[in-house]
């Protein structure tokens, strides 16, 4: 139940964000609009009266607002052993919406009575008290835990290097700290920062690149320094980043849903590929979050913690991988990607608290990590040079390692 609460905060957070965005572009379109007719109306009469109509066509054209509506948990029962049996469980009002003869009804299948809100997806419902068989090819994995690392906060990225260290690090509360910890369990180093920390990726010789929380540049961390390895980027934001095997950076560059895109620079910053249209001229991306490279050179993308766009290495749309609703594995909200050594894609589904594998084609093979190995809302994820998977243990405030062999 606390696990279901923690995922609504984190959702509503986010859409609470993407709304704001929203009004500050309506405000700001407002103010270009209102300061040049500000203009018109400190001119000549006769100019005044002429463009009396611009203000009639502005407020006709205007586009409409509406929220996106966030709706509060309701308790349910359901039909499995335990606790649940006795409390119920928190049902996601937002999500679960049913569409019958055009009509919507929410989970308790009464009608919703404004059905102008923006809703999310609709899905079917999901037994959660199911866990379905894997299907697809299997492969020789291995979960055994190697170490259980307490960094000091929940970690929300993580990168490993070499086999026995990684660098992680925390956008929750107060956190703006790089931390690099071992697998013997110590905290070798901890890095201040001045903003909470979004995404991290680490060069060859031990440099750790790194996005901040609502920033727009990308900094690099060596000798005990900061410096900026690509200065403001504005009005981007800048999110998920990755190393590609040529040591060159991608990063995912956020302003508004309706701008956004992948873009591979150098380690100086100079800028060598912009991936954000399909064929069609349509946006690949409605707010990509973290990036992540495949052994054949596939860009593979978490586009806002619903799925995951792969391209290949020219920019071209391979698939999107989204469960989210209609399948016995659904992701409701995913967050950190990986690939390994054969090109298997690893994806963390932080609610539903297991790790998906899907081979390069986007084809499902199986959950590699599930509550049963003490996995809860996993964020970020990282495979060392040993094939050892490093997982952000978000709820438990802890970064595990396992055996993963593939």
């Amino acid at each position: 139940m606390i696990r279901e609460v923690e995922r609504r905060k984190f959702k509503d957070i986010k859409t609470m964000k993407e709304e704001g965005d929203k009004i500050k572009k309506i405000i700001s379109d407002d103010k270009k609009f209102l300061g040049a007719f500000e203009e018109k109306l400190h001119s000549d009469t006769d100019t005044c009266v002429k463009d009396f109509k611009t203000v009639s066509s502005y407020k006709k054209n205007k586009t409409k607002f509406s929220f996106t509506a966030l709706r509060p948990p309701i308790f349910v029962r359901h039909d499995i052993h335990g606790l649940q049996d006795i409390f119920g469980k928190l049902k996601d009002q937002t999500e679960k919406i049913r569409v019958v003869d055009g009509k919507k009804y929410n989970p308790g299948g009464e009608p919703i009575q404004n059905p102008d809100y923006k809703l999310a997806p609709v899905g079917t419902f999901v037994n959660i008290g199911t866990v379905p068989t894997p299907v697809g090819t299997s492969v020789n994995i291995s979960t055994d835990v190697i170490s259980e690392i307490k960094p000091g906060r929940r970690s929300w990225s993580v990168c490993a290097f070499g086999d026995k260290e990684a660098w992680c690090g925390s956008r929750f509360g107060s956190g703006k700290d790089l931390v690099l910890i071992q697998t013997n369990g110590t905290i070798k180093k901890k890095v201040n920062l001045d903003h909470p920390l979004h995404d991290i990726t680490v060069t060859s010789s031990g440099d750790v690149i790194f996005t901040e929380s609502g920033g727009h540049t990308i900094k690099k961390y060596s000798s005990d320094k900061v410096t900026i390895v690509a200065n403001d980027l504005s009005p981007y934001q800048t999110k998920g980043l990755c190393l590609t095997s040529e040591q060159n950076i991608l990063v995912c560059l956020y302003n508004g849903w309706d701008d956004t895109k992948v873009v591979k620079m150098s380690i100086n910053g100079q800028i060598k590929q912009t991936i954000q249209y399909n064929k069609q001229n349509k946006p690949l991306f409605s707010n990509p979050m973290f990036v992540t490279e495949n052994i054949n050179g596939d860009v593979c993308v978490v586009n806002d913690y619903s799925a995951v766009v792969v391209v290949n290495k020219d920019g071209q749309f391979r698939f999107n991988y989204s469960e989210l609703g209609k399948s016995t594995h659904p992701i409701d909200y995913c967050s950190g990607i990986a690939c390994d050594k054969l090109g298997y894609i690893l994806i963390s589904d932080v609610s539903n608290s297991r790790i998906h594998q899907i081979d390069s084609d986007g084809k499902f093979v199986q959950f590699v990590l599930t509550e049963q190995h003490g996995i809860v809302n996993p964020l970020g994820l990282s495979i060392d040079d040993k094939g050892q998977l490093w997982v952000c243990n978000n709820f438990c405030k802890e970064v595990r390692v396992y055996k993963y062999r593939s």
